[in-house]
């Protein structure tokens, strides 16, 4: 997959240049995203599937993933498998009552780890990657993986003060780091 980030709608040089390298390299999908305001990430309001189904799949421990370009998912598949032995093996004392997965992103690491806890919960900012998910979970007949869309620090104060507690946390900040709050 390729994403091209413009600033305006309109950029048919953009499209042609991101639809030839698409020909070029054999990509099986191009998304053109449209970021019209300054932004320190590449985060946009608009996404147009130029070529493709507009996302990938990508294989992770025993689940395979639908990535769009607006969710996260580690870019270097051999370390998200080095990451995913260490969380198992960090989690590996099971009978955990409830996992709780902070900036799951698709749920790579909470749909692998999902035999670890009787219920396992997500949370993540991006809906796109909250449904795509879902849309796994539910393909795979996982019944004790739910998620939840939100802002992390925020969505954690609401299961506080819904009184949900968790055994088990994983979590997998974006660069910029766990929130402080």
């Amino acid at each position: 997959m390729a994403t091209l980030v413009v600033a305006q709608e309109e950029a048919p040089e953009a499209e042609r240049l991101l639809l030839d390298l698409v020909a070029q390299v054999g990509l099986t999908t191009a998304v053109l995203a449209i970021n019209d305001r300054p932004s320190k990430t590449a985060q946009s309001r608009l996404y147009r599937i130029l070529a493709g189904p507009g996302f990938i799949r990508e294989r992770l421990g025993t689940r395979e993933f639908q990535v769009y370009a607006d969710t996260f998912f580690q870019t270097n598949t051999r370390m998200a498998e080095h990451l995913l032995h260490e969380a198992r093996n960090a989690c590996a004392p099971g009978n955990w009552k409830r996992l709780l997965d902070l900036y799951c992103g698709v749920g790579s690491l909470i749909l692998n780890l999902n035999d670890q806890a009787e219920q396992c919960l997500g949370v993540e900012i991006v809906d796109s990657a909250i449904q795509s998910g879902r849309e796994l979970a539910k393909s795979a007949g996982v019944t004790n993986v739910s998620f939840m869309a939100g802002e992390v620090a925020k969505s954690l104060r609401e299961l506080h003060e819904s009184g949900a507690t968790a055994d088990l946390m994983v979590v997998d900040p974006p660069r910029a780091g766990l929130n402080p709050k």
